[in-house]
This record gives C-alpha cells, structure tokens and sequence, in this order.
C-alpha cells in the first residue's frame, strides 16, 4: 500500500488541498498520514480558523468514506487544545469548535507505516527510556503512545524540552528535531513534523547503536512575515521505501 505523509498544515489546508489531491490521484495513494498542528497559525482570524478546519475535517470525513484510510496524529498546538491550556499561537476562543469539529475525526499520536513510527516530533531514547516499557518494537511503542492518549496520560505527552523553551525531557509532541536526532531511539525508523526544514529530508543522527532513519516533513510552515520556509513536498511511503514527492 502506498501511503502519502503530509506535514503541519497550520491551518493552509485550503491552500494545500488541491495539490494532495492530485498526489493522491498520481501516485494512486490508499493511505494519508497527517502529522499534526491544524492548529494555529501566524496572523490567523477567527474565520480564517475555522474555514480551514471545516475544510480539513468535510475532507477527511468525504475521502474516508469513499474509502481511503486517513490517520491524524495530534500536534503539540493541537494539544494544548485537548489539555484546555493556551500554549504558543492558541486562540482561546476556538477550544470549543476545535473539540466540537477536529477532534471527533480520532486524532492519535502515533501510527506505524511498514517499518516506519510516525509522530509528530519523534520518539527519542531519553523520554522512551522514561515512559514506555518497550523501546525496540514500532507496533508496541504506538501502541503504547496512543494508550497513554486514552488514559489521559498528558503530563507526559506534553514534556518540552530546552530545544523548544522547556526544562524536560522532549516529548513525541514537543521534540524538536535537533534534540531528536541527537538521541533517537536505534534501530527505529521515524518519520516526524514539528520542526520546519525547507524540503523533506533524512536528517543525519548522532549514535553509535544501531542505524536510526528519521525523516522530517514540516515543510509547510511560514515565518511570522508569512513567507514560506519549506517547498510544500510530502513523503510516499510504499513496502518500507521513503521517497520525496514535491
């Protein structure tokens, strides 16, 4: 099955549709995984808010049931909406649609493509070592990670550590990517959002156990003036092999 990943989308899914839907079609995709943060975005309004939401959950409700498997991972603007506090860029007065629209469409915080953890910032080794009882085996550690969603676990999910202005240890919503490939879990492959870059890429990591691959794919994301960072690529998946889509 080929599965495309689409990062942050930061409330330019309006923008960006078009553009997946043609991937989709080109590439004959039957899964999409969105890494997180709907949520948020510089400059944004009220209406500006919520007509990318409604766009995004119309559209995953429509594909879904025409039958194309769409996962949506929480981001960390995301969740400081389940949580009901105000972290960078939330907009206070929208906790209630966003409850209301985007979390009914069973956002998660980790899914499993082939041999590939996607979360929205990674799992590093530090924070593994922390919380989960198994750190060598993607199914159990998503499994795990969408457990403690369930359980309501979110002190721990929501640690932030110095690379994003926190004193913790750097959690799969807040890891940045820097702090993740400095301690990666070995031998797991990830794919994450979170930290913009201007195209997708394999990012080299600092270890000396095991060959740890991760990917990053934030590349939608705009500076405060609202210039782009990335190129808008996304990344296929299909039988373990990651490639570029631009």
């Amino acid at each position: 099955m080929r599965t495309l990943v689409i990062g942050d989308t930061h409330l330019k899914f309006v923008d960006i549709v078009e553009k997946v839907e043609e991937t989709i079609e080109r590439w004959n995709i039957k899964r999409v995984v969105f890494t997180g943060d709907y949520c948020d975005d510089w400059r944004a309004t009220e209406a500006s808010f919520e007509a990318d939401i409604l766009e995004l959950a119309d559209w995953v409700e429509d594909r879904r049931e025409e039958g194309l498997t769409v996962d949506l991972l929480f981001g960390n603007h995301d969740f400081q909406y389940l949580i009901g506090e105000p972290g960078p860029g939330t907009m206070i007065e929208e906790m209630r649609f966003v409850r209301d629209v985007l979390f009914p469409l069973e956002l998660k915080i980790a899914a499993v493509v082939d041999d590939l953890l996607i979360t929205h910032a990674g799992v590093t080794q530090d924070w593994a070592d922390e919380w989960l009882e198994q750190t060598d085996d993607i199914h159990a550690i998503a499994h795990d990670l969408n457990a403690m969603l369930e359980e309501g676990a979110y002190d721990a999910l929501g640690t932030c550590g110095p690379g994003r202005g926190g004193s913790d240890i750097p959690s799969p919503l807040w890891a940045d990517l820097a702090e993740l490939t400095s301690d990666p879990l070995p031998n797991i492959r990830q794919i994450v959002g979170h930290t913009p870059v201007g195209s997708c890429w394999k990012a080299p990591c600092d270890t000396l156990d095991g060959e740890p691959d991760i990917w990053a794919c934030d590349t939608f994301s705009t500076t405060p003036n609202l210039w782009p960072i990335g190129d808008g690529s996304m990344l296929l998946v299909k039988d373990g092999v990651v490639t570029v889509a631009g």
